[in-house]
């Protein structure tokens, strides 16, 4: 990992700047059907040799200030499960686009909301972010609940086609002012 690398720690999380070292890891949490079907840049099978790739991407949009997609790590044995991003938005400076997912064999054990949280303080305290947004599918029960209770709120629903599955799927949108984060945190 470089020297100037991301690091967030939480209680039981390491959020941290990717590197080669981890590419089995996140092919084996990637490589599953149950996260490809919430998100459409996700293919399933997903091919190894894409993870590589991948992972020079990513670390190419932190070091252009794109975007910051970090791993998610178990602090008590440093495995990999899974990604959180925030994606700043390409006409404001001020406003990013937050995304992730957590292995699904963790699933409803809080990790999720645990690495939004991260990010969140990440985004509003380092990058100076004024707004963030988040987005998913209607029908992804748990990750409408994720961003709920980081305290997000409702925008509303739209439809959008989504290209690699050839279909027009609904989206729900919410956003979280810094203002309101701030807020939050104080209670």
């Amino acid at each position: 990992m470089k020297d100037n690398s991301f690091m967030i720690i939480s209680k039981r999380l390491l959020i941290r700047q990717y590197c080669f070292d981890d590419a089995e890891g996140v092919h084996n949490v990637i490589n599953n059907e149950k996260i490809s079907c919430n998100i459409p840049m996700i293919q399933f099978p997903y091919p190894r040799e894409t993870v590589d790739w991948w992972i020079n991407f990513v670390n190419n949009r932190i070091e252009n200030k794109k975007a910051y997609e970090l791993g998610v790590f178990l602090r008590e044995n440093q495995q990999y499960i899974g990604n959180c991003e925030l994606r700043i938005s390409k006409s404001n400076e001020k406003l990013a686009y937050i995304g992730y997912f957590i292995d699904s064999l963790l699933w409803k054990n809080g990790y999720a909301s645990e690495a939004v949280n991260g990010m969140l303080s990440f985004g509003f305290n380092n990058l100076s972010l004024d707004k963030i947004l988040g987005r998913c599918l209607s029908n992804n029960i748990g990750s409408r609940k994720v961003l709920e209770k980081a305290g997000f709120q409702f925008v509303n629903n739209e439809e959008e086609y989504i290209k690699s599955w050839d279909k027009v799927v609904e989206i729900t949108c919410f956003e979280l002012k810094k203002d309101l984060y701030l807020k939050k945190q104080l209670e």
